[in-house]
């Protein structure tokens, strides 16, 4: 043989296989393009309707919802109403779930994708399963780890799908883990999962506001005008006065925007009447909101000498109730006296006097009366634990509002002699025993 035919021979070796490893990224790449056309849960393709509820398991507890007319509830907060938006979103995320790429078969490598079950320890995993109206299971899958690396060489190009939106995941039975698309970051902290804004009353509203604590000490404040940006403290103690810099801005701002940071069923606080402190904030227009709030230390909490429990230790939990006062019964009686308008220029009686502004209607009976009710159900049986930077609104003191009035200085010249060094006193002699 020749070496011209030699070469020959190399030259379609080499071309032979170059054609093989073509075809076969062509069959894999291919088959990866299929396969990320195939959803991860095909049930749900037709059955994502027919979801009741949806439990999520984690090493941190379970969190479960369910669904009724009402919207979907918490189970572990006695169905207090979860953020639909939330819970839907991840139920589509679990129907939209498309596989990527095919791991393995061999439970014994789940470990490294983060698929060990959510009771093992260490797991990090997380188990959904949506049921029906029965009961029975519709789907559950396995949440693992995030994607983070760069895709293999045999996973289908997708520029629409973030590191973010890869998980390892496992549909349980003979199942291979896979690799697949969807959003399925889980957070397993049942309060997230709520609509923790639940009053929101302007602070343009608030009239007046009274605090009265366990002993008996009422701290009291209100606007004049609600053309005042500001509350008045009324009622100071002797040798108190109000502080310069105003203490009752928290009562405008007390119930604007309000959260909290746990939610539980009233009657499982323990409402001690000699540890409720009582506040009211009264609008313009006659509603009332009342909230006694009380302080429980956490079951781990370390107490002071005087047995409360140090800062960070414990939470103020609220219950509220609304009414409508009535015009006659709004807290004008608390309001400081108003200014007197200065005299208007002009001659005596011949002056002219501007009109009077003309009087906000305020909301009509029906719009005070839905309203009404639509607090007392956000509200009714339900205990609140206020964030911290909040609770100070609701338990004021009156240091918080007054302050000492400071002693007066005595002009110079009206002090005591004795007081005073370098005086013609310092030069006298003591006198002597016969009194010269």
């Amino acid at each position: 043989m020749n070496s011209g035919t030699i070469k020959f021979l190399g030259a379609a070796t080499v071309l032979v296989a170059i054609g093989a490893v073509v075809a076969s990224k062509m069959r894999t790449s291919s088959t990866a393009a299929s396969s990320a056309d195939t959803p991860v849960l095909p049930v749900l393709q037709e059955r994502v309707n027919d979801v009741k509820s949806v439990v999520i398991e984690s090493s941190e507890g379970t969190v479960t919802f369910a669904r009724s007319s009402d919207g979907w509830g918490l189970v572990e907060k006695n169905g207090y109403g979860a953020n639909g938006t939330k819970v839907r979103d991840l139920i589509l995320a679990m129907r939209d779930a498309r596989i990527l790429e095919e791991k393995t078969s061999n439970q014994a490598r789940f470990k490294k994708l983060g698929l060990e079950a959510p009771d093992a320890e260490g797991s990090s995993s997380k188990r959904v399963t949506l049921k029906d109206d029965g009961g029975g299971t519709i789907a559950a899958l396995l949440v693992g780890n995030q994607r983070t690396a760069r895709p293999s060489a045999n996973q289908a190009p997708n520029p629409n799908v973030t590191a973010s939106q890869q998980h390892y995941l496992h549909a349980g039975g003979d199942a291979p883990a896979v690799l697949a698309t969807g959003d399925l970051r889980i957070n397993v902290s049942p309060v997230t999962w709520l609509e923790q804004q639940f009053l929101d009353i302007s602070r343009d509203r608030v009239q007046a506001a009274r605090v009265t604590s366990p002993d008996g000490t009422v701290v009291e404040a209100a606007r004049a005008s609600m053309d005042d940006t500001e509350l008045v403290p009324l009622g100071a103690p002797d040798g108190m006065q109000p502080k310069e810099l105003n203490g009752t801005r928290p009562f405008l701002d007390a119930l604007s925007r309000l959260r909290f940071d746990d939610v539980a069923d009233a009657s499982t606080i323990a409402w001690d009447e000699h540890e409720v402190t009582v506040a009211e904030f009264f609008t313009e227009h006659g509603l009332r909101a009342k909230v006694e709030t009380v302080e429980i230390p956490n079951d781990d909490a370390t107490l002071d000498e005087e047995g409360k429990p140090l800062p960070g230790q414990s939470k103020v939990w609220a219950r509220f109730t609304f009414d409508l006062e009535g015009a006659a019964g709004t807290p004008m009686a608390l309001a400081p006296p108003a200014e007197p308008e200065p005299a208007p220029e002009g001659e005596g009686e011949e002056a002219a006097t501007p009109p009077a502004p003309e009087p906000d209607p305020g909301p009509t009976a029906a719009e005070q009366a839905k309203e009404l009710s639509e607090l007392q159900a956000k509200t009714s049986g339900w205990a609140f634990a206020l964030p911290t930077w909040k609770s100070s609104a609701f338990r004021m003191k009156p240091d918080a509002v007054f302050e000492p009035i400071p002693e007066p200085e005595l002009p110079t010249e009206l002090q005591p002699a004795a007081d005073l060094p370098g005086t013609i006193l310092d030069d006298v002699p003591p006198p002597t025993e016969d009194g010269k």
